[in-house]
């Protein structure tokens, strides 16, 4: 009997890095490790900080960058392998690409909420905790949608 079941959009941790500072330097490698551990329960991904239209989207003024999405209308995350199986583009809006922290094809579309946001360079713990499994939204966060 084949296993049906609803396929859930995952939170997503994201660094906007750029490998010219020297504080994001460190930031996809470890990003890397925490997505192994979250397995599918969050997706980690690498934002370029060459991607001036990224830039403004998050108000983004220093490296690195951290940010934690949560899916909010209509939200979805597409893998490479299912983008090109579909071969179609998102109707509705017009979808977001970039790579997760393993250097795959990732498309987001729909509305995403930015929930935390934090600059400068974390240790490990520190984005498990601040972004990561550890994190608890606080009463009173304010959410930005960011359209994909």
């Amino acid at each position: 009997m084949g296993e049906d079941r609803e396929i859930l959009t995952p939170p997503v941790v994201a660094v906007v890095a750029a490998p010219w500072a020297l504080p994001s330097v460190p930031a996809p490698q470890l990003l890397r490790e925490l997505q192994r551990r979250w397995g599918g329960s969050l997706r980690a991904l690498v934002l370029d900080a060459a991607d001036d239209a990224l830039l403004e989207r998050f108000d983004v003024t220093a490296l690195p960058t951290w940010i934690r999405l949560e899916p909010a209308e209509s939200a979805r995350l597409r893998t490479g392998e299912e983008i090109e199986a579909d071969g179609r583009r998102e109707s509705a809006a017009d979808p977001w690409t970039t790579q997760d922290a393993m250097g795959n094809r990732v498309e987001l579309s729909g509305t995403w909420r930015v929930v935390a946001r934090i600059e400068g360079a974390l240790a490990k713990f520190q984005v498990e905790e601040q972004l990561g499994a550890g994190f608890r939204a606080a009463a009173g966060d304010v959410h930005t949608d960011a359209q994909g």
